[in-house]
């Protein structure tokens, strides 16, 4: 009805690693309720709590893609994208849903408003709107575009609503985020709104640079358990 499991996950000599698994039986079937990995503990079944379902990072790539991971039992999904260091300089990035590993590439509609100082400056507003997008433009453009200095790149925090549920559209905003521009801005995302024009249900989600491969950085999955 229940066990305890210590789990093997890197064997090799001088690296070794590995978790404790807690088990769970409902409805007859073994469940894991919950891992500690390191030093976090992750439960996949933790109500109104950010579980973290998964990591990737690039070596430049030129996509992130995190697939299969929006599905079971939660309702809303973060994406963190940390430090996401473009190639090519002078370029904005872009998130994509799909399922099964294909991706919608028309129906985003979004509107934009980012916020950005340079010296002595006012703030600066970057806004955009698109009712049939091919992807969903989560950092600024322009004057705000991301650039690739050490000191520049992107990082976000994003949410998106509805992307299991057919009798609804998927939504989704850009919560916050903070970023050196290639002009010279500090930008951060303060209106970022989306409305995906399809009831489809999406499993898979992808960030990528509209030019160039991605040099270095990562995106996080979360969901939310809604039971």
């Amino acid at each position: 009805y229940g066990a305890i499991i210590g789990q093997i996950k890197d064997a090799s000599d001088g690296t070794e690693d590995g978790n404790i698994g807690f088990w769970g039986r409902g409805s007859g079937t073994l469940w894991k309720a919950a891992e500690v990995e390191r030093w976090r503990l992750k439960a996949p079944y933790t109500s109104l709590y950010p579980n973290w379902l998964a990591t990737t990072s690039a070596s430049n790539s030129a996509t992130l893609s995190l697939e299969g991971y929006m599905s079971g039992v939660y309702e809303i999904f973060d994406v963190f994208i940390e430090n996401l260091m473009p190639v090519s300089n002078d370029v904005y990035c872009l998130l994509r849903l799909g399922s099964g590993g294909t991706y919608t590439t028309s129906g985003y509609g979004y509107y934009n408003v980012h916020a950005g100082t340079r010296t002595s400056d006012s703030a600066q507003t970057d806004g955009r709107a698109n009712a049939n997008g091919s992807a969903w433009v989560v950092s600024g453009q322009s004057e705000m575009n991301v650039g690739n200095e050490t000191d520049e790149g992107f990082t976000a925090h994003i949410r998106l609503f509805n992307t299991r549920n057919n009798n609804f559209l998927t939504g989704g905003e850009v919560i916050g985020g903070a970023y050196y521009s290639v002009d010279n801005y500090m930008c951060s995302p303060y209106i970022s709104a989306l409305r995906l024009g399809s009831t489809t249900q999406f499993t898979d989600v992808r960030v990528y640079f509209s030019s160039g491969n991605i040099d270095s950085g990562s995106i996080h999955l979360f969901g939310y358990y809604m039971g």
